[in-house]
């Protein structure tokens, strides 16, 4: 009960703005509606993404004039004492100079006893400093020039020493931008100080020599696959940590919130970590909501698989968190207990040049998959479809019976025309529901070579067995008794290693077949195309013999002059046709076994033997 698949092969500036022209509304009295509104700024928690925010751009904005410096303020995280009309901190970062408040660019503080704003360099995130030889502030040019006077430049290192001051700005009619020499100072935030009139900056520009202004780290998280253990609503699900907006504002959207559960956790897959890519990780950073209720985030820790990288310890006031790794993984986890989890931005920090990683490609899906049987629908190709729910319920896990000698097995793409892939690993994902502990003992195989067995971890759903690039046509999982049931098996391949795939063509499909027994039943099924494996789809041919081991027994006395005495079975093909190789899709429902022996012939020549796998 077997069908028959025969192949035939075929060939085949920013310009810093010195000008003298003047704002001839300096001297007008008319009040800047923008500015004289007391009413809070709420936009300062604006879900409007600052792309400077994780710019990883080397900030050469504004730098014409400033040969052998380099803007080191784009990709920091800017705050102020308070932000009026929408005028959020950030913005005086943006890259923008424009000096018009009107053109959504400039920051402005409401006016307080004193008022302050301040950029944290990327730096400071890593606890790095760097040598600031001087800033340039662009001052408005619409209106209220004056308030830029006597306004006080500081450079510090974040959570340390006292500020040090730079210098202090001496308004000049007309004069956009301002030049304060800090002197080599070190350091890693910017401070700028006004008293009691409000601090309206439209560019700020920290200015670094490039022999000490790169950036070594690159944040990896961006964009990347997030989850977490629930979702306290649909929008605050876990990829909001990671959108690149540092907003800080529930409201806006752009957090992520667990439900309070005993446990709640958000994980964080780096690019290719669910192939089992691994980095370097330096320092995770983490941001906190600054609209309220900051310090539930206190003892969360974070984890970089199964290594604790810290906890947070929760600063009145603080918003950014930096737990620092210094070891490698593919996966992050926060975890926090009984209380709900909000993150408002997560970033992961890696060396620049371990940024990248290799591509790599799962070859599983396109390849066809077995199991020795099937139960409650868990087919074998479920394994295989991309799909990596690990709940019965999503209808992508698959099942087997209870039985010994138990397989699973996923042919990969040319294997019948002896294609072999070079397979780095394999990846498991197990059930997360129920009967995880199934898994076992499970031994993962390259063809005839074993990668590895697994482990059962309570609590791991994933796993990684590594095949250090062994070649084989074949990926299979076996389990010497039980019940098998896995939900998704990715069999990774470096990209460079695609093996090529030659172009063949069936050429016994709806060919004339017929088979030697007078209880056989309809020879055509072998070739029509339906690779089911099951007796009952009608797409597979049989015949009775003396010891089938069947109640509908026969006797088996017709042969044919190739194979011997027994059953047989043909195609006809055209004469002269150059056959590659021959491939049989056996029954995959029960008696898979009466395949064992079978012979192969291509006219009077012998090809082979059918053995059983093991």
């Amino acid at each position: 009960m077997f069908r028959l698949v025969v192949l035939f092969a075929i060939a085949l500036a920013c310009i810093v703005d010195t000008s003298d022209t003047g704002d001839k509304s300096d001297t007008s009295d008319t009040s800047d509606t923008s500015d004289t509104s007391d009413t809070s700024d709420t936009s300062d928690t604006s879900d409007t993404s600052d792309t400077s925010d994780i710019s990883d751009s080397s900030g050469n904005s504004g730098n014409s004039g400033n040969s052998g410096y380099r803007n080191v303020a784009p990709g920091g995280y800017a705050q102020a004492s308070s932000s009026k009309s929408g005028s959020r901190a950030d913005l005086a970062i943006d890259g923008n100079i424009s000096g018009k408040l009107s053109d959504g660019s400039c920051a402005l503080t409401a006016s307080e006893e004193e008022n302050w704003w301040s950029v944290k360099l990327r730096h400071s995130f890593l606890n790095l400093a760097v040598p600031v030889d001087h800033v340039l502030i662009y001052n408005r040019l619409d209106n209220r020039q004056k308030r830029i006077h006597d306004v006080q430049v500081f450079v510090k290192t974040v959570n340390k020493d006292s500020p040090i001051l730079c210098g202090t700005i001496n308004y000049v009619k007309d004069q956009s931008v301002y030049k304060i020499n800090c002197n080599q100072t070190y350091g890693n935030e910017v401070l700028i100080k006004q008293k009691k009139e409000m601090l309206s900056l439209c560019e700020v520009q920290v200015m670094v020599s490039e022999q000490h202004s790169h950036f070594p780290y690159v944040n990896i998280a961006l964009n990347s696959t997030a989850t977490q253990s629930s979702d306290y609503q649909d929008r605050f699900n876990a990829s909001r940590a990671v959108d690149g907006k540092r907003t800080g504002a529930l409201n806006k959207g752009s957090c992520s919130m667990t439900k309070s559960q005993t446990l709640n956790t958000w994980t964080l897959w780096l690019p290719g970590g669910r192939l089992g890519v691994k980095y370097g990780v330096k320092s995770v950073v983490i941001f906190n909501r600054k609209d309220c209720c900051g310090e539930r985030l206190h003892g969360a820790e974070v984890w970089l698989e199964d290594e604790l990288c810290g906890r947070i310890a929760h600063v009145e006031g603080e918003i950014l968190y930096n737990i620092p790794c210094n070891s490698t993984g593919g996966r992050i986890t926060i975890r926090q207990e009984k209380i709900a989890l909000t993150l408002c931005e997560v970033e992961v920090f890696v060396q620049e040049q371990d940024s990248t990683s290799e591509p790599l490609i799962n070859v599983a899906p396109a390849g066809r998959a077995y199991q020795t049987s099937t139960s409650l629908g868990g087919e074998a190709s479920r394994a295989i479809d991309g799909l990596t729910f690990t709940h019965w319920k999503g209808d992508s896990c698959t099942l087997t019976q209870p039985g010994n000698k138990i397989q699973w097995r996923v042919d990969l793409e040319g294997w019948e025309v002896g294609v072999k892939y070079p397979v780095e690993r394999v990846v498991v994902y197990n059930r997360a529901d129920s009967k995880q502990e199934r898994i076992n003992n499970t031994a993962v195989w390259v063809g005839d070579f074993q990668c590895g067995t697994i482990t059962y971890k309570e609590g791991e759903n994933i796993y990684f067995v590594e095949c250090g690039g062994r070649r084989g046509s074949t990926v299979s999982l076996t389990l010497d008794q039980g019940v098998m049931s896995v939900c998704e098996v990715q069999v990774v391949v470096k990209s460079r290693n695609i093996p090529h795939i030659p172009t063949y063509t069936n050429v016994a499909l709806g060919r004339e077949a017929s088979q030697g027994h007078n209880s056989a039943k309809n020879a055509g099924r072998a070739v029509d195309g339906n690779t089911s494996g099951k007796i009952r789809s009608n797409s597979c041919t049989w015949s009775e013999t003396s010891n089938s081991g069947d109640s509908n027994s026969g006797d088996s006395n017709s042969g044919d002059g190739n194979s011997g005495d027994g059953t047989w079975w043909r195609v006809k093909l055209d004469q002269g046709t150059v056959v590659r190789s021959v491939v049989i899709v056996n029954r995959m429902d029960a008696f898979s076994q009466r395949i064992n022996g079978v012979q192969v012939w291509v006219g009077d020549e012998k090809c082979g033997e059918v053995s059983t796998m093991k």
